[in-house]
């Protein structure tokens, strides 16, 4: 699905995975988000982002997101 969306659709793929079967989908999309969690540290490693956790993410996209699009305008 994400190389769909990727190729296909051409859009901007953000792919948010915590375990080991989540790392082709990280590492195919544009950015790529890894939970460190209990199925070990391979989606992390492969992983653009690190959080700890899920509420962590609001802050990611949100702020980050904000400055982001502040800079490109």
């Amino acid at each position: 699905m994400v190389n769909f969306a990727k190729n296909e659709l051409r859009k901007l793929v953000l792919a948010i995975g915590d375990g080991a079967n989540d790392v082709p989908m990280i590492q195919s999309a544009h950015i790529g988000v890894g939970l460190y969690g209990n199925e070990g540290m391979n989606a992390v490693q492969a992983s653009d982002f690190a959080i700890p956790e899920f509420k962590a993410l609001w802050r990611l996209l949100f702020v980050h997101g904000r400055w982001n699009y502040i800079r490109i305008a």
